[in-house]
């Protein structure tokens, strides 16, 4: 086994045509395969059981695909449901319920969008990661095993704070510190 049997393979695969789609892999399908080649290639060298130079292929780069992106109009509409009042809702279960659950989707909206947090940052979110005194939310766990500090508007500490103190009780059960929970108390 050497090198060119790695090289090879991945050119091999770039060339091969997508079986379900047509056309050629994806760039990004591609990218875990040489990700994979070099790991094994890695773990080849350092548990010494094949000496083999890195292997020096350059990943492909993105695809360009453009994602959708709400306007400013849209998201005004997503935070006037949030204040649409219970009797239009399906289901009658109270206008506390309601009440509480339309804070907790201002709050969420105030996060996601207005920190432009990723679905998985939000999700992480604790509690303790709110600094209402200096207006900053902290992610942990962000892109890459990356923490960082994203700055919070007036409004959106606001609706935090509503969400926290006036509808979160309503949701937990028991000791629960991820910031954002369902109805029925669970992450």
């Amino acid at each position: 086994m050497d090198i060119h049997l790695f090289k090879d393979h991945y050119y091999k695969l770039k060339g091969r045509s997508n079986q379900r789609r047509g056309g050629g892999l994806s760039n990004s399908y591609l990218n875990k395969h040489l990700q994979a080649l070099q790991k094994f290639g890695d773990y080849l060298r350092q548990s010494g059981r094949l000496l083999l130079p890195k292997l020096d292929i350059r990943t492909e780069s993105g695809e360009g695909i453009i994602t959708d992106v709400l306007t400013q109009e849209e998201i005004k509409l997503l935070f006037e449901t949030t204040y649409q009042p219970y009797e239009s809702r399906k289901h009658d279960k109270g206008s506390q319920f309601y009440e509480t659950m339309q804070m907790r989707d201002r709050a969420m909206l105030a996060v996601f969008y207005g920190c432009g947090l990723r679905r998985n940052e939000g999700y992480h979110l604790d509690t303790g990661d709110i600094h209402f005194h200096n207006s900053l939310l902290h992610v942990c766990k962000g892109k890459g095993h990356q923490e960082r500090f994203v700055p919070l508007t007036r409004q959106g500490l606001t609706y935090l704070e509503q969400y926290l103190y006036g509808a979160r009780p309503y949701f937990i059960n028991g000791k629960q510190d991820a910031l954002f929970v369902g109805y029925s108390g669970r992450h």
